[in-house]
């Protein structure tokens, strides 16, 4: 044997690594199949949302009653819709003061106590996007809950303030 021959397969390995890093490299180049998008809620019920989740992520995120609340990020979609895409939705009403039996809000150190509601969940379709576009929950009475991107059809029309948002003066188009 030469030492030619065995100074040949070292090059071939290396060239093989070599290519094989660049494949790599290239891949991390291609679009990734989801998108974060910035999310925001719309209330159009009588009830304070005073924190939502989106896929158990969230929680910051409030929606006064018959109002509005965004800006936050960020929620994870795929790039491309398709059919059977669902959202699980969580959120807590405001809840009250523990109060005794005339009605009057219970003192405990100096600072009445709060009472919080249980959360809420339901899981919600997604209807079908074109593209990249806000996320937003809407909350409408009788705890009916639906979710949209911008770039979705439906968005325009759950978005519209309703004729009861209107006379609470508290929405923001």
């Amino acid at each position: 044997m030469t030492l030619q021959k065995y100074t040949r397969w070292p090059a071939r390995l290396l060239l093989a690594l070599g290519l094989a890093s660049l494949t790599a490299l290239s891949a991390c180049d291609s679009k990734p199949a989801t998108w974060a998008v910035s999310y925001g809620a719309v209330n159009h019920s009588d009830k304070y949302i005073v924190a939502i989740a989106i896929n158990g992520e969230g929680g910051v995120l409030t929606a006064p009653m018959h109002g509005q609340g965004g800006g936050v990020c960020c929620v994870i979609v795929p790039q491309r819709w398709k059919p059977g895409l669902t959202v699980t939705i969580k959120w807590e009403e405001e809840g009250d003061w523990k109060r005794d039996a005339k009605g009057d809000p219970i003192y405990e150190d100096g600072r009445k106590i709060y009472v919080p509601l249980p959360w809420k969940s339901q899981t919600v379709p997604l209807p079908k996007y074109d593209g990249e576009g806000s996320f937003f929950v809407f909350f409408f009475p009788g705890d009916v809950v639906k979710v949209a991107l911008t770039s979705s059809p439906e968005w325009d029309e759950w978005y519209a303030p309703t004729e009861e948002d209107l006379k609470h003066d508290n929405r923001v188009r």
